[in-house]
C-alpha cells in the first residue's frame, strides 16, 4: 500500500504528551476521564484530533505492516485498548495505569448528557448496521447524536474514498467520524483522507458501530477487569477465533523474546535500566540536526529535568526542517519514555520523507531497542520513504 505523504496537522509534534513504548508502539498515559474532555474541547474548538485505540491486534500488525505503524505513530493520542498492554506495562513498570478502550470512550461520551451532544458519523460496518446504530444513538438522547452514517461495502480503500463520499460526510458536520473498516484498511482510509475530512475527531473504532446497533453486546465490567472481554468477543462474533488465536501465538513469542528478557535486564541492571535518565543537547551541523542523548542525572528530580530536557531539543530537531542524526555513543540504557518520544519524531520526519539515523548504538543498547521492538528506529534507510497515503491537512 504505497502512496502520497501525509503530513500532521500541526508543524512539529507534541512532544509534551506523556507517551511509553509499550511493545513496539507509543502509548499516551491518560485516562478515560481525559481523553473524553479531550475529544470535547476538539469539538470546541475544531482543533484536528487523531486518536488511535491500539490493541494486541495492532501491536501484530504493526510489527509487519510499516505504513500500518506509522499510522497509529500518525495519531495525537494512542490509547491502550488491551488487557495485555497493561499487564506488560505493569510487569516492565512502565506508567501505564489502565486499559481505555474505544468503546468505553463512546460509552462515557453518551453518559455526558448535560453538555451539547457530540455530532458523530458512521463509517463502515455491513449493510444496515451504521444506519441502526445511528437510529438508536439517537432515540438514548443522551452526550452522543448522529448526524450520518454511510456503509462503504467491502471494497477498496480508493473505492471508499471518492469525492461524493467525502462531501457526505463533511456536509453532515460531524464532531467526531468513527471509522469502522477493520483496524488495517481503516487506518489506511483515515490516512488517505484526513487531509479533506472536516470532522475534529477521527477515529477507527471498529466494533463501536456493530455495539451501538444492538448486534455486538459488551463483555460484563467483571469479564473486562478479568481481560477477557476477548473471549465475550468470541462468543458475540465467533469468526473472530482465527484473529485472537493467532494473536495469542505471537504474543506468547513477545513474551519469550522480548518482554521477559527485557524484565530480567531491568531486575539485573535495578533502577538505572527504569528511569528515564537521559539528557540532550543538539546542535545544527553538516546539513543535519545533531542530537545527542547523554546519560541524566542521578538526583531524585533528575527524570523530570532529563524529560524536559530531552522534550526541548526534540522539538528544536523537528522545528529544524532538517535530516535529523540521533547520537546514542554516551547512553548505557534507553527506557520506554525516551523511546515514545524518539518515535514520535520519526514519525514526523518520515511524513516529511527526511533521514532519521540512530549512531553510536552499543550491542548492548541495540539488545534492548531489540527487547522494546523498537529496531524499526535503528533502521536509517527506511526513514527516506513516505508509507502513508494521505495528503497534508491545512489548519487554520
Amino acid at each position: 500500500m504505497v502512496g502520497v505523504n501525509m503530513l500532521r496537522p500541526s508543524s512539529v509534534p507534541d512532544f509534551t504528551r506523556d507517551v511509553v513504548c509499550v511493545l513496539g508502539l507509543p502509548f499516551d498515559v491518560i485516562s478515560l476521564e481525559q481523553v473524553a474532555a479531550r475529544v470535547r474541547s476538539a469539538r470546541l474548538s475544531r482543533a484536528p484530533l487523531l486518536l488511535a485505540t491500539a490493541n494486541l491486534n495492532f501491536i501484530v500488525a504493526a510489527r509487519n505492516n510499516a505504513p500500518f505503524r506509522q499510522a497509529i505513530i500518525h495519531s495525537q493520542l494512542n490509547l491502550a485498548d488491551g488487557m495485555p498492554i497493561v499487564w506488560v506495562a505493569k510487569l516492565l513498570r512502565v506508567p501505564l495505569p489502565a486499559r481505555v478502550a474505544g468503546s468505553s470512550l463512546f460509552e462515557r461520551l453518551q453518559e455526558a448528557s448535560s453538555e451539547a451532544p457530540v455530532k458523530v458519523f458512521f463509517f463502515g460496518a455491513p449493510d444496515g448496521v451504521a444506519e441502526q446504530a445511528c437510529h438508536r444513538v439517537n432515540a438514548l438522547q443522551g452526550g452522543v447524536c448522529c448526524v450520518g452514517y454511510e456503509s462503504p461495502g467491502f471494497g477498496t480503500v480508493e473505492s471508499m474514498s471518492s469525492d461524493d463520499q467525502i462531501r457526505r460526510i463533511n456536509e453532515a458536520q460531524p464532531d467526531f467520524l468513527v471509522v469502522a473498516l477493520g483496524a488495517e484498511k481503516g487506518l489506511a482510509w483515515i490516512e488517505r483522507n484526513f487531509a479533506r475530512l472536516e470532522a475534529p475527531v477521527v477515529s477507527h473504532l471498529g466494533a463501536v458501530v456493530g455495539m451501538a446497533a444492538g448486534h455486538i453486546h459488551r463483555a460484563p465490567p467483571r469479564w473486562q477487569r478479568w481481560g477477557l472481554e476477548w473471549l465475550w468477543r468470541i462468543k458475540e462474533e465467533p469468526f473472530l477465533w482465527r484473529r485472537y488465536w493467532n494473536d495469542a501465538r505471537v504474543f506468547l513469542r513477545l513474551l519469550a523474546g522480548s518482554v521477559l528478557p527485557l524484565w530480567w535486564h531491568q531486575m539485573v541492571e535495578g533502577a538505572a535500566a527504569r528511569a528515564s535518565g537521559v539528557r540532550a543537547t543538539g546542535m545544527t551541523r553538516g546539513g543535519a540536526f545533531h542530537l545527542r542523548l547523554i546519560r541524566g542525572e542521578d538526583e531524585e528530580d533528575g527524570e523530570a529535568k532529563s524529560l524536559s530536557s530531552l522534550r526541548g531539543q526534540l522539538a528544536s530537531a523537528a522545528a529544524s526542517g532538517l535530516p535529523v542524526v540521533v547520537e546514542v555513543q554516551d547512553l548505557v540504557h534507553i527506557d520506554g519514555r525516551v523511546l515514545g518520544l524518539l518515535m514520535l519524531l520519526y514519525g514526523h520526519l518520515r511524513d516529511r520523507s527526511m533521514s532519521f539515523t540512530i549512531q553510536g548504538v552499543s550491542a548492548c543498547l541495540r539488545r534492548q531497542f531489540r527487547w522494546h521492538e523498537a529496531l524499526f528506529l535503528l533502521d536509517a534507510d527506511s526513514a527516506v520513504a513516505p508509507t502513508s497515503w494521505g495528503q497534508p491537512r491545512e489548519v487554520a
